[in-house]
């Protein structure tokens, strides 16, 4: 499934048609958070009823999930995305920073100095983040 921010808002559109050309009786499933149906009527369900219903029901809500998401605008999307990523950079940039902590406290030998094989270790951690912006 493409991601909604790397289509075009004529494709975004194209895909919410498809989704509710193509799933029109899911769609059509009542949901009790909307008041289409009461919990009475849903206890009132036999039980091969009553799962059909609750497996529509859950199809209906990531559908309408996803024609949410596809109608958003193109500065929202991208905005979210580049939120997404920079949280990703950071997370990966405090992860190696403190492996790089841990590899020093752990690496020193009798003589104080970091062993070469930890060293090593540590320098594979420096290069890495020093492929992102502002890792070190």
């Amino acid at each position: 499934m493409i991601e909604a921010w790397q289509m075009t808002q004529a494709e975004r559109q194209a895909e919410i048609e498809t989704l509710r050309r193509d799933n029109h009786a899911i769609l059509a499933t009542p949901l009790a958070s909307e008041g289409g149906i009461s919990p009475y009527q849903i206890y009132r369900m036999g039980k091969r009823e009553r799962e059909r219903w609750q497996n529509d029901a859950q199809l209906k809500m990531s559908i309408m999930a996803r024609i949410r998401q596809l109608a958003r605008s193109d500065d929202d999307l991208k905005r979210e995305h580049d939120e997404y990523t920079m949280k990703q950079n950071a997370s990966k940039i405090a992860s190696l920073n403190n492996r790089i902590e841990y590899l020093t406290r752990l690496g020193v030998g009798k003589s104080g100095k970091i062993k070469p094989s930890y060293q090593r270790e540590i320098d594979k951690c420096n290069a890495e983040l020093a492929t992102f912006p502002g890792g070190k």
